[in-house]
């Protein structure tokens, strides 16, 4: 056995030397010094035979206690006075000179600390309880070392990671899979410092953040592994997540329980009681700890602005996306910190104001099955904008947009659904994801980006984005201005990249920027699609997504301008399909008054039978009403007509943009106005909608296909669409039967029962690979 005779306190350079050594970790590693030396006393014992009882005498002590086995951070339960413990620790520091050199101590401190804060993390979240200052005290411990993951054990990794994923961000299998593949834990330390929640419970940061955060890393991991030349780098945007427990204090703090029974009442009560609830959410309160944390983040980003967007649990899930149900609220973020930190507050309440709004609860009765009975808990992105000013008061990216893995409506043989579909738009994103008139994006394939859907030079011209959406800092609002008013006077991000100038004295594109007099910008993204990375950049990030998620996805993104380019990734999500038809077979021949109309743009392979009503709405007497609320009182009419039916038994037809909010371009209905219908026809002309494109990428599109309603754009005035104008001017109306309070709208709708009145139903056969739709009525006796 070793001698350790000699004074407990232990003198000499060789001492003094080691006692630096251990300060040095321990300064570094606030917490652990304890840690330390238990590290060393174990090391003398395994590697020079020195018990803990020597040791214990060499510091002139009895061994009256001994040393309880504890967790390593537990350090206030060993049952040491400070005293005797510094002196025990100078002992142990005495005997470590004496025996072991500095390079040998140094090593086993690094493994001991390494071990500890492995032990520390690992067991902690899977605790019965966690806060969230417990667990970003543990990921802050574990994370100090520059490679921590390696003292893990890959089955230790893998179940932290996990763990992590299912306490943060989602408690879906097929998602968590995913997570503890692509997401590290240092990722998770950087998140929990973002994250503003409460200190009693742990809460997760929703569907619309938590898919953000794992696509970016999957990106970030495996097209640089592919070696994919990327036109911009990706980035994700400055954001800072509002976890969803923060929602439910508030509710619990001013008292909204009340309001998560509305989902149970009809539509009818939903929509009176809801300015109740609106208002009493604006008028709520956050607890100061909240407000504190909600000052700090401000403070931490900066003056400029910023967004919050809704990011509720059962958003963006394999489940039901809720694509713009909720809202989505640009602030100007300037000023005072306290008036910025006031409207920050507003605009939060007016999220979680949405939950209880009527077409939040009817998406929900939409899907009954799966989210009716469900608490939805909200939580928040608080995140900057993408972008940079444009000109003294205007701020937006260089472009914006959305990108689908699946191309729902191929417009030739050369575009396969498998390849995917990318909508852009100039300026904010607002316009590929609202249906608004003048700002229909530019749709490609990211495999064939110069086969557009537009043949001739006057469809380009006419499906072009004719406006572009900036936030106005001055008014702290959405702003659409034209691009003949905005470009050419205004330095605008990558406008190269984005417009293509027109004469129209000479009919043909001539480039742009152009010093001849007489040209107009036009965006058209051509060198965008021709003469950069941009479209395999899309490509290949889709097929990325898809492979790795394994499922096909919806994401929107903005690229940034100025002198360091970037493509930020701004939300990721499940894309639900409409169901498998196979092929259809078209009807060989028809009677001419059977034929109710015809299609031939973009159109998808569809098959619908027996419906028994139709609802249209005339084109002519819509655009007669002169006002906003005459408009809307159509809405309400269909609203009525809708809920009357039977779901999925008719067909809905009327002009322009439905869901738009500019009246007089279509019918400004909400989905749940019209989640009923088997499918919703968009009926254009050189008035309304002058080019067919059902607007790809919008949230009031994503809301159809999670019905499973298809759109599809007919032009009456085209005669190869064979419009049957006869039916619908002498077939019966049934409005004022159904709906009796609208029956002063009969010359603008008009209900047919077409199995009581024609004793027919009517049948859809559409073929994507016939370039081909037919919508006509099956007689009765014909079914015979």
């Amino acid at each position: 056995m070793v001698e350790v005779s000699g004074h407990g306190t232990g003198e000499g350079s060789d001492c003094n030397a080691m006692q630096s050594c251990i300060d040095e970790f321990a300064a570094r590693n606030v917490g652990y010094r304890d840690v330390l030396y238990r590290a060393l006393r174990d090391h003398l014992a395994t590697s020079y035979g020195i018990s803990h009882e020597q040791i214990e005498a060499r510091a002139g002590i009895s061994n009256t206690h001994g040393e309880r086995k504890l967790h390593p951070n537990v350090l206030e339960e060993v049952p040491w006075t400070p005293e005797i413990r510094g002196q025990l620790n100078r002992a142990t520091c005495a005997l470590a000179s004496e025996h072991c050199s500095r390079e040998a101590v140094a090593e086993v401190l690094e493994k001991a600390l390494s071990k500890a804060k492995e032990d520390s993390l690992v067991k902690y979240v899977h605790q019965a309880h966690i806060t969230s200052a417990g667990l970003l005290q543990h990921l802050q411990s574990f994370c100090v070392a520059d490679d921590p993951e390696r003292s893990l054990s890959t089955q230790d990794c893998l179940n932290t990671r996990a763990r992590l994923a299912r306490l943060l961000l989602s408690d879906e299998d097929t998602f968590i899979a995913a997570a503890k593949k692509f997401i590290p834990i240092t990722a998770y330390l950087d998140l929990a410092e973002r994250m503003v929640t409460t200190d009693e419970v742990i809460g997760r940061v929703g569907g619309k953040s938590a898919n953000a955060f794992l696509a970016y890393h999957i990106l970030t991991a495996q097209l640089h592994q592919q070696g994919v030349k990327l036109q911009f780098p990706i980035r994700q945007p400055e954001t800072y997540p509002i976890s969803a427990d923060v929602f439910e204090a508030v509710v619990r703090l001013n008292h909204l329980e009340g309001y998560s029974s509305l989902k149970y009442a009809e539509i009818a009560e939903v929509e009176a009681s809801y300015e109740r609830a609106r208002e009493d959410f604006l008028s709520a309160e956050f607890p100061e700890q909240i407000r504190e944390q909600l000052r700090d983040r401000l403070e931490r980003m900066g003056e400029g602005p910023i967004i919050v967007r809704s990011s509720g649990l059962l958003e963006d899930s394999s489940k039901a996306d809720f694509s713009g149900i909720y809202d989505s609220i640009f602030l100007p973020n300037t000023g005072p910190i306290e008036d910025r930190l006031r409207q920050l507050e507003t605009a939060i309440l007016t999220v979680y104001s949405g939950v209880s709004s009527p077409q939040a609860i009817a998406y929900r009765k939409n899907h009954e099955k799966l989210l009716l009975d469900v608490d939805e808990s909200m939580g928040i992105e608080l995140q900057k904008v993408v972008g940079e000013r444009v000109g003294e008061k205007h701020f937006c990216p260089a472009f914006a947009g959305v990108a689908y893995s699946y191309n729902d409506y191929p417009w030739n043989e050369q575009i396969a659904p498998e390849d995917g579909l990318v909508n852009v738009v100039p300026g904010l994103g607002t316009a590929a994801v609202d249906r608004q008139a003048g700002d229909s994006p530019i749709i490609f394939s990211p495999t064939e980006p110069k086969n557009l859907p537009q043949g001739s030079t006057k469809e380009v011209l006419d499906s072009a984005p004719r406006r572009i959406s900036l936030l106005n800092l001055e008014a702290g609002s959405i702003e659409s201005l034209d691009v003949y008013d905005l470009i050419g006077k205004e330095r605008f991000p990558l406008e190269h990249l984005v417009f293509h100038g027109y004469s129209f004295q000479d009919d043909r594109f001539v480039g742009w920027p152009s010093s001849r007099g007489g040209v107009s910008p036009v965006a058209t993204f051509k060198q965008l699609l021709t003469s950069t990375e941009f479209p395999a950049q899309m490509d290949a990030m889709l097929r990325c997504l898809k492979e790795n998620l394994e499922h096909d996805v919806d994401m929107e993104f903005a690229v940034s301008g100025g002198p360091h380019p970037a493509f930020y990734l701004l939300q990721n999500r499940p894309m639900h399909l409409y169901k498998e038809v196979g092929s259809v077979e078209l009807p060989a021949s028809l009677e001419p008054e059977d034929l109710l109309f015809q299609a031939d743009r973009m159109v998808p392979t569809v098959k619908r039978s027996g419906l028994t009503h139709l609802v249209y709405v005339d084109s002519e007497a819509y655009r007669g009403l002169v006002s906003s609320p005459e408009h809307h009182r159509v809405a309400e009419a269909i609203q009525a007509v809708n809920g009357s039916l039977p779901k999925g038994d008719f067909l809905l037809m009327g002009p322009g943009r439905w869901g738009t909010e500019q009246t007089e371009q279509g019918v400004p209905v909400k989905f749940y106005h019209i989640d009923r219908t088997a499918m919703l026809i968009e009926m254009g002309d050189s008035e309304v909608l002058a080019f067919a494109n059902p607007s790809f990428g919008s949230h009031f599109f994503n809301l159809l296909r999670g019905a499973d309603i298809r759109p599809v754009t007919v032009f009456p005035k085209d005669p190869k669409a064979a419009f049957n104008e006869d039916f619908f001017a002498q077939s019966r109306n049934r409005l004022a039967d159904i709906a009796p309070q609208f029956a002063d709208l009969s010359d603008v709708i008009k209900v047919i029962d077409v199995k009581s009145d024609h004793q027919a139903t009517i049948e859809v056969r559409m073929s994507r690979q016939a370039g081909k739709g037919i919508v006509y009525l099956q007689r009765e006796r014909e079914a015979e």
